[in-house]
């Protein structure tokens, strides 16, 4: 009881921020595509899927690097490019969203945790609903058990809502 209550206060919290940056992403993985894959590769890949792996996403460095060339016994018409190469702001701009990606995921966890850990040491509706009354909207009260902490920040993050 205390894990779904949590799950469905920390997804209030941080879903929609974290969907949102997911689309950010996704928009610039879309806008860099465009700009950095030649129409003529999208075409032929219609016409020859078999020479095309299909991925969804794109790899792009901002800086010089080394690479390897393996021969092969044929020559091989596939399409092989690991990486695209983007300016320096491009490349910030996405790590800074996935590092924003990966702050909020941790951040829900965290707050998950605490709501969890808050519920199941009040252990019962009665000591919730006097300690921390904003989880009662979330919680299955068919159970009169949870399986006193200092918590009035937590309560201020939901009264504020």
């Amino acid at each position: 009881m205390a894990e779904d209550a949590a799950e469905k206060m920390t997804s209030k919290e941080y879903d929609s921020k974290i969907e949102k940056l997911r689309k950010i992403r996704i928009e610039l993985g879309d806008k860099l595509a465009k700009e950095l894959i030649p129409k003529d590769i999208f075409e032929c890949a219609k016409k020859h899927p078999a020479y095309f792996k299909l991925i969804d996403s794109i790899r792009i460095i901002a800086s010089d690097c080394w690479s390897v060339q393996v021969p092969t016994s044929n020559r091989v018409p596939v399409l092989c490019v690991d990486y695209f190469r983007v300016t320096k702001d491009e490349y910030e701009q996405a790590r800074e969203i996935k590092t924003k990606i990966e702050r909020n995921i941790q951040a829900k966890q965290q707050l998950h945790d605490r709501i969890s850990d808050t519920l199941v040491a009040l252990k019962t509706s009665e000591k919730v609903a006097k300690e921390f009354p904003e989880a009662i909207p979330f919680l299955d009260l068919q159970e009169k058990c949870l399986p006193a902490l200092k918590i009035d920040d937590l309560r201020d993050m939901f009264k504020n809502k």
